[in-house]
Order: C-alpha cells, then structure tokens, then sequence
C-alpha cells in the first residue's frame, strides 16, 4: 500500500448527510449573515483571498458550494 492509499485510508470522511463535488469540497451552510465574514476571518489566506476576489457572498439559509 503506498503512502498516498494509507492516507486516503486513513483520512475522515464526510459528516453523514453531506456529499462533496468533484473537487472535495464541503458545502458550507450558512445559519446566520455574520456567519460570511466569520468564516473569511478563520479561513486559510488564499481562500479568503479567493472569496473576496470574486465577490462571494450568501444570504441568510443560503448554502455555498
């Protein structure tokens, strides 16, 4: 087994109920408006960097993908 095929073996999955796309990506749900800016706040640089360079935005109950 190589180490990649350990790692995949390994690694979490997605919670039950949530189904990722092509890209593995998680949807993000959000609950409230703040929730937007919050998570921008906490997210990995070149993510945040991303949303903000191509307007991301959601409304209440909206979910992202």
């Amino acid at each position: 087994m190589s180490a990649s095929d350990a790692q995949a073996a390994t690694a979490p999955g997605p919670a039950p109920g949530l189904t990722l796309d092509a890209r593995g990506a998680r949807p993000l749900h959000l609950l409230a408006p703040d929730e937007l800016a919050e998570w921008r706040s906490s997210a990995e640089p070149r993510h945040a960097a991303w949303a903000e360079a191509h307007g991301f935005s959601a409304r209440l109950g909206e979910t992202l993908v």
